[in-house]
């Protein structure tokens, strides 16, 4: 069972950190790149995926450390290691019981920290027209990755972490690697259908943005294990519509 909570530190300890925010920042400076333009409206169906019985949305990239899920409008506060947001995300994680994420303030809204456990590429997918699931894949078997991620979805939910709710005022989740900054969001990504920001992020894929009707959301977390496998997951479900 790859329960880490209580075995692994969140996020980095100090020296970490520091080294984190220059390879961040040599990165921005040598090879700055933009969020993928490639056409995906989420205004419409999204991609159904037969394996799994649910709706593909999209990935978000991780080199280690939690998704910040927020409110697209208020995301755009949010300046990762440009400013102490991430360390001190990470202190709260850090201080917090050992849960798979927190609760977090941002522009005065609430919002929540996932912890993957790592670098990874998360995979999220709709389970109902109001309702998001985003799941993160461990396992040792060669070429097993998909098989692994489609039973830790359909896997029935137990035991979960409550790590707080979402509001979503502007129409848009954005799922994004908590170093980052926030400032990628545009104004015409909140009112477009690009799931990729229109500005400059230093990790390619590292922020999603997802069409999402206007309300207040709960999320919650668990660890699943499978055949070949454990798959951890973020489930996003409406609380109250505006």
């Amino acid at each position: 069972n790859h329960d880490s909570r209580e075995l692994s530190p969140r996020c980095s300890d100090d020296r970490e950190i520091r080294f984190l925010r220059q390879q961040f920042y040599d990165l921005f400076q040598t090879s700055p790149r933009r969020g993928s333009h490639c056409a995906s409206d989420l205004s419409s169906r999204r991609p159904h995926d037969i394996r799994s019985g649910m709706d593909y949305v999209g990935t978000v990239s991780s080199e280690g450390g939690p998704f910040l899920l927020a409110d697209g409008r208020a995301i755009r506060v949010w300046r990762g290691l440009q400013t102490r947001d991430y360390e001190k995300l990470c202190d709260d994680l850090s201080a917090a019981a050992p849960m798979w994420g927190i609760a977090v303030t941002v522009d005065g809204r609430d919002a929540v920290a996932w912890e993957p456990e790592g670098g990874c590429i998360a995979h999220m997918y709709g389970t109902s027209q109001h309702s998001l699931v985003l799941v993160r894949v461990f396992t040792s078997e060669l070429g097993r990755a998909d098989a692994v991620r489609d039973a830790g979805i359909r896997a029935a939910v137990g035991a979960t972490d409550d790590i707080g709710r979402i509001d979503i005022d502007s129409g848009i989740l954005t799922v994004l690697w908590a170093p980052e900054s926030g400032a990628c969001v545009l104004d015409k990504d909140l009112a477009g259908t690009n799931p990729r920001p229109s500005g400059t992020v230093v990790i390619e894929g590292s922020c999603l943005l997802v069409r999402l009707e206007p309300g207040r959301y709960r999320c919650a977390a668990d660890s699943v294990d499978v055949e070949d496998g454990t798959v951890l997951r973020c489930r996003i479900d409406p609380e109250s519509a505006r």
